[in-house]
């Protein structure tokens, strides 16, 4: 059985992501506010971080960051109940930008993690990419790893990886990526960044064939939403369960 690994959560938050077809224009705080979709108050107290006129908008309201541009519509939070970004996500679409479209979403985690020196983020790379299964190359940073110094921030070992599960049945289409990855080279750095993206999309096969091609984008839209409406608290649940248990 393998160890426990010594690593600490400093931080999470949760992205929601729309790709489609999206007017910016139509998200900005007082759009939202005029069709109720935010407060006034939350209007007036929205601090933007990027404004573009019909390009892109950014703006945070009560620790929610939005972000739209042409093709895509973030919604992000650090700060649970992490469904209020799901209910801002879906309310912009449904109510204050009804003409937009959608062709895939994700539900997103973000995990950044600390470890108390190098030598346990060593320990972590090297039980999810054994260097002795890459060959000879595997032998040669087995070698560098032997060697290196404690403290030092020029060592050999595992970068990224990412992991996929196909074959879910709660979506037409999709998967589920978790991927690892290390924050920095110094030594100060000693972290790994972890994100789980669930990916959601539409298949043709459930393009209702009576349908003109016009109204296709509509229909795999309405599908998408009511998925992940559907969905999400149990995508959370299932990417922090998996997330978790890689630390045990």
């Amino acid at each position: 059985m393998t160890s426990a690994i010594n690593a600490r959560l400093d931080s999470s938050r949760v992205e929601v992501v729309l790709v489609g077809s999206f007017k910016p224009d139509e998200v900005l705080p007082e759009a939202l506010a005029k069709c109720d979709t935010i407060t006034a108050k939350e209007a007036g107290a929205a601090k933007f971080k990027n404004l573009l006129q019909g390009q892109i908008v950014e703006f945070e309201i009560d620790g929610v960051t939005v972000q739209v541009v042409p093709q895509r519509l973030v919604v992000h939070t650090t700060q649970v109940p992490y469904i209020r970004a799901a209910d801002l996500a879906l309310k912009i679409v449904r109510e204050a930008s009804p003409l937009s479209t959608v062709s895939m979403l994700g539900i997103n985690r973000e995990y950044q993690y600390r470890f108390s020196n190098v030598e346990e983020r060593d320990k972590f790379g090297i039980r999810i990419a054994p260097p002795l299964a890459w060959g000879e190359f595997g032998k040669v940073i087995a070698e560098d790893q032997r060697g290196q110094v404690p403290d030092s921030d020029n060592r050999s070992g595992v970068l990224s990886m990412t992991m996929r599960k196909m074959h879910f049945k709660d979506r037409e289409s999709g998967w589920l990526d978790i991927t690892i990855s290390a924050t920095g080279n110094s030594k100060d750095d000693v972290g790994v960044l972890v994100r789980a993206n669930d990916h959601y999309q539409f298949h043709l096969k459930y393009d209702p064939e009576s349908l003109v091609l016009d109204h296709h984008a509509s229909s795999r839209t309405t599908r998408l939403l009511d998925t992940f409406t559907k969905n999400f608290d149990e995508s959370i649940k299932r990417s922090d369960a998996f997330v978790y248990g890689m630390w045990k």
